[in-house]
């Protein structure tokens, strides 16, 4: 989206404070949220049909019915349960296990923000409880001169429409001619939830998650596959 947004700025003659909005002059299209949903549940999938050939690979035969169902790739934000663990792990061979609880997001100190955590965190919510609102995020906003910054948004912080982002005070204490205020503004749509309390870039994360699963998960899993 080019140029979707701007700021607005208003001067308090009695404190001297110009403070600054962001207005979004075009929104997000709700069609935004629909893509991502499918983004993430076919990233999500991709590694369930790993799993699911790496089963028929390991058995030597087609899952009945009963092991179809029941057969997926694994990801656990916590550390399971003996019993969990096996139950989720038992149609693999031992070294595939092995490989599988290595690259479990439980072993991350943020579990969420590992490529699988957070894969499977964007995907449960997409899938259980709402949609994902693409919302827009502050990654960063500089005042240059003649301002003064006074107060500044905490970067990566979610905003809407009409959102306060900034205030500052005139250096000058004379003014002769209209003022030129350099802003560096710096901005970008989001998932609604966030990690650790950041916003989470979606075009980031999305890449980041891809580029693990091609590069990590794929590698590692590729021999029990031939």
């Amino acid at each position: 989206m080019s140029n979707p947004y701007s700021v607005d700025r208003q001067l308090d003659a009695a404190t001297g404070i110009t403070t600054f909005w962001l207005k979004l002059d075009r929104p997000i299209p709700d069609s935004w949220s629909l893509d991502i949903g499918d983004i993430l549940f076919n990233l999500r999938s991709s590694l369930d049909h790993i799993a699911f050939e790496l089963a028929t690979k390991h058995l030597e035969r087609t899952l009945s019915e009963s092991e179809a169902r029941s057969c997926y790739f694994p990801i656990f934000r916590e550390r399971p349960s003996a019993k969990k663990w096996n139950s989720s792990v038992k149609l693999f061979g031992d070294s595939v296990q092995k490989k599988l609880e290595e690259m479990q997001p439980y072993h991350h100190q943020d579990p969420d923000a590992q490529y699988l955590g957070f894969l499977n965190k964007y995907c449960n919510i997409d899938k259980h409880r709402s949609i994902h609102i693409a919302l827009t995020a502050i990654h960063d906003f500089k005042i240059g001169p003649p301002y003064k910054v006074i107060m500044n948004i905490k970067k990566d912080s979610l905003v809407q429409d009409g959102d306060e982002i900034g205030r500052a005070t005139l250096r000058l204490k004379k003014i002769k001619a209209p003022i030129e205020v350099t802003m560096d503004l710096l901005i970008g749509e989001c998932f609604s939830e966030t990690i650790g309390g950041q916003a989470v870039p979606i075009d980031q994360g999305l890449r980041l998650c891809h580029k693990h699963l091609v590069w990590e998960v794929v590698p590692a899993l590729r021999p029990f596959l031939n």
